[in-house]
């Protein structure tokens, strides 16, 4: 069942987009590509007639003076050498009547040609200017669009005020080469559902109406406060009046300790995603510290710093902090609907007022900037205020573009969400089969099973730990099953492999190609769809049954409703309310169940990205290490907890030990699996649901490129069950040899617009499409580098320049169809829904 809708939706109006896609001057331009076209086949013609028909007269002109002249003329003509036009004019009366019939008419299409490419020219550079102006006129009637770049890059945004005041004539050689950024970015705010600040808006549909305080909520990068507190306890005038706790997950064996930490990763924002471990060889001051903390799970800094000053060993406090053999006891913790900031602060003047008295002034005033009614002028000083802190704190990794998030919510439903939500509901049995279908391409139904196995082989189906030392081992040997580094992985971006260690995985590669082939076998390259149909649908999630029973099927989809009420995926995530916890941070607090058999229990971290800081769960998991900032009424720990096998599907059963019922314990953020420690991926990878990370049409382009090797490739969309579902669009994927020799021809940009587009005509490819990174194999950083998909359309200028400008980097592209369209659109806004579905 259905059990949410969200929707995104741009904010950018697509009538003012449309402007720039001018198909009266776009048609004008191909009527004159047209007959330049004819010109040249003329031009062409009456050459080779001319050469032709000039060999003859010499051949039978008298051996004199001027049949040397004649040969000359011939062997210029012939190599195009010179001033031709005046050099027949100076033989012209040595040649009969019918030649010179022939060579004016051919100097005659000369004329016609160049005259052609000049008016070409000419339109082409006012429509180049027109573009421009209509894009600085669009971006100067709606300043919140420029100063959004702000959060791209501080520097951009000065370069762009600078650029929309100075005349479009008049632009310098640096401005003209921002050309392709401003065409990106208008096609970005006008086409694209994105979240950056004021680009997109979230909205809820369904509930009864509700008030917001505030529809534009601005908050400080949660992994700038994260790393201000780090900074805090490394202090050491502060550290006396701090809290300490022992790592858990430290283990002593043949004189060393072990000990598990999570750290950040080396030039990136995120706070603290990555597991290592720590091996400290066994000294005096670290086993003293070990023995002061038996029976004690807090001590505080002054009790520890005394105990080191009894040997000068004062400066090992904040090695055993960096090192994370000591943590932090104190913990922010985010209350309600209030920011990071907010709860740092709060913690601060909770331990002492007076000795954090410069970091609560700071703090104060972000929280209150944060609190205000949004607007620039209060966008920029909070962007001031925490530049303070990194410059103060030493915090590295971050520029200005990155300190302060914004949200955009609403309250409001339009008629045409009404409209759009009644054909999804309409069509929510099919959607539940999908859910179902999807199940077989989750790589997490290859993990549950691989650690089914694990504890039915090596713990005989049931695993209750009794101390920290046996939980840890349990979860390290999880992790060494799950994460293996077999290629299988790949799996879970779209690509198919050959062979595997475990039977399960070829077992389930042989359902995944069997249903490729079955659905490639009805392309019949006649531009039919190709259906998932009911019948395939029963008989694969009948195998997937047979081989791991019950699967979870909360789901989130990304989709469009199309004019034609058509429902076109374009994400499908997991759902368990992942994406729009973050925004219920703002908006109504849902009910919990999913349908579940058990009790859904967040893993309560955050990882310093502001996507996670969300709505958690009644009741949480708190793990030994990592951020554990937002709160809930009741807390498990991982000793709190049991395995055991599921009957009713090959994976394992989480339970509570205190009353045997099972529980879900998930990172329910927005961080995808591979990005998160282990020793939370293990939680994730054993427990409900992935996403699929890949367009289902890029699944059977690649298995097609396998079978034969073209210039272009054609994949018709995939249907799901009827041809209302659209799984993934039409796409073409094509060899750029053609395109570059039209690209690399000594002719304008003007002339190489009007080829190309005549390419894709004559190749039956569309004039409007979006471009795609696509790889046709794996390497490790084939989805990272992936860009976001680009509107193209033809009958833009700088459309094109943008397109030409992709293309140099490129020796294939792939293509895909236009669907819905975003230009000229019913409504002023593009919008896309989050369905989410029950387990």
């Amino acid at each position: 069942m259905v059990k949410n809708i969200y929707y995104r939706k741009t904010n950018f109006p697509n009538r003012e987009f449309s402007k720039i896609f001018q198909k009266e001057v776009f048609q004008t331009l191909r009527t004159y590509q047209f007959e330049y076209s004819h010109l040249v086949e003329q031009l062409e013609l009456t050459y080779e007639t001319g050469i032709e028909e000039l060999n003859q007269v010499i051949q039978d002109f008298p051996e004199n003076k001027n049949k040397q002249q004649l040969l000359k003329f011939s062997h210029d003509f012939y190599n195009n050498r010179g001033e031709l036009a005046n050099k027949y004019h100076k033989i012209s009366s040595l040649l009969p009547s019918k030649l010179t019939t022939i060579f004016d008419s051919y100097f005659e299409y000369q004329r016609q040609i160049i005259e052609n490419e000049d008016k070409v020219e000419k339109l082409v550079h006012q429509q180049y200017l027109n573009e421009k102006q209509l894009i600085m006129a669009g971006l100067s009637k709606h300043p919140n669009f420029v100063k959004n770049t702000k959060m791209i890059d501080q520097t951009l945004y000065q370069k762009i005020k600078k650029l929309l005041k100075t005349d479009v004539e008049k632009h310098n050689k640096k401005q003209r080469q921002m050309d392709v950024f401003l065409y990106n970015y208008y096609t970005r705010i006008a086409t694209k559902t994105s979240p950056l600040g004021l680009l997109g808006t979230t909205g809820v549909y369904g509930r009864e109406p509700f008030d917001l305080k505030k529809n534009i909520v601005m908050s400080v990068n949660s992994s700038i406060i994260l790393k201000l507190f780090d900074r805090i306890y490394l202090n050491p005038n502060y550290q006396p009046n701090l809290t300490f706790k022992l790592n858990e997950t430290l283990i002593h064996k043949d004189g060393k300790y072990y000990i598990t930490v999570f750290n950040d990763v080396a030039g990136k924002s995120l706070y603290r995603n990555r597991q290592e471990l720590v091996t400290l060889s066994e000294n005096e001051s670290l086993n003293g510290i070990l023995t002061l903390f038996k029976g004690q799970k807090v001590l505080t800094g002054r009790t520890l710093l005394k105990y080191l000053s009894q040997n000068s060993q004062e400066e090992y406090l904040p090695k055993l902090l960096e090192n994370s053999i000591l943590l932090p006891a104190e913990q922010i913790n985010i209350v309600g609907k209030q920011s990071i900031s907010k709860a740092l602060l709060e913690k601060l003047k909770e331990v002492s007022s007076e000795l954090f008295s410069d970091e609560i002034a700071i703090l104060e005033k972000a929280v209150a900037l944060e609190n205000e009614v949004f607007s620039w002028t209060a966008y920029d000083q909070l962007t001031e205020e925490i530049h303070n802190i990194v410059q103060t704190y030493g915090i590295e990794g971050f520029n200005k573009s990155t300190y302060v998030s914004i949200d955009a919510v609403t309250s409001q439903n339009g008629t045409y969400l009404e409209e759009q939500a009644k054909v999804v509901k309409e069509n929510q049995r099919i959607i539940e089969d999908l859910s179902k279908f999807i199940s077989i391409f989750d790589i997490s139904t290859r993990s549950k099973y691989l650690a089914y196995e694990m504890l039915k082989t090596n713990y005989e189906g049931e695993f209750i730990p009794q101390n920290t030392r046996e939980i840890s081992k349990f979860l390290r040997d999880l992790a060494a099953t799950l994460f293996q580094r077999d290629g299988y992985w790949m799996e879970s971006f779209g690509y198919l492999g050959t062979s595997y260690d475990h039977q399960i995985d070829n077992q389930l590669l042989k359902l995944k190609k069997s249903i490729v082939q079955q659905l490639l076998v009805q392309d019949l390259e006649d531009g039919s769809d190709l259906l998932i149909s009911h019948e395939l649908l029963k008989d694969s999630t009948t195998q997937l049954e047979n081989l791991v029973g019950q699967t979870h099927k909360s789901r989130g989809y990304f989709l469009q409703v199309s004019p034609e009420n058509k429902i076109v995926f374009n994400h499908i995530y997991k759902g368990y309310g992942v994406y729009r916890r973050r925004f219920n941070h703002y908006l109504p607090t849902e009910m919990e169940p999913y349908g579940l058999d058990g009790e859904l229990v967040d893993i309560p971290m955050t990882f310093g990205f502001n996507a996670n800081i969300r709505e958690s769960t009644d009741k949480t998991l708190h793990l030994p290490l990592g951020d554990l900032t937002l709160t809930s009424p009741k807390q498990l720990t991982w000793l709190d907890l049991g395995f055991r096998l599921s009957t009713g599907s090959k994976e394992i059963e989480v339970f509570e030990k205190t009353t045997g019922n099972i529980v879900y314990p998930h990172f329910l953020g927005s961080l995808i699996t591979v990005a998160l420690p282990s020793l939370v991926a293990v939680f994730n990878s054993i427990t409900l649901n992935d996403s699929i990370y890949f367009d289902f049409g890029e699944l059977l382009l690649r298995q097609k490129l396998e079978e034969s090797s073209q210039e272009k490739v054609v994949l018709p969309r995939l249907c799901f069950e009827n041809t209302t579902l659209i799984l993934s669009r039409k796409k073409w994927y094509l060899t750029c040899k053609a395109l570059h020799a039209i690209l690399d021809k000594d002719s304008s940009m003007g002339r190489k617009w009007l080829e190309v587009v005549d390419y894709f005509e004559q190749e039956g490819l569309p004039l409007s499409f979006f471009i795609k990174d696509f790889f046709e194999s794996y390497d490790q950083d084939s989805e990272l580098l992936k860009t976001k998909p680009l509107y193209i359309n033809f009958e833009s200028f700088l459309s094109f320049k943008a397109f030409a400008g992709l293309l140099k980097k490129k020796d294939k592209i792939l293509i895909e169809e236009t669907l819905p369209e975003c230009i000229n659109t019913e409504t002023d806004t593009i919008i896309e829904l989050i369905v989410e579905t029950d387990d």
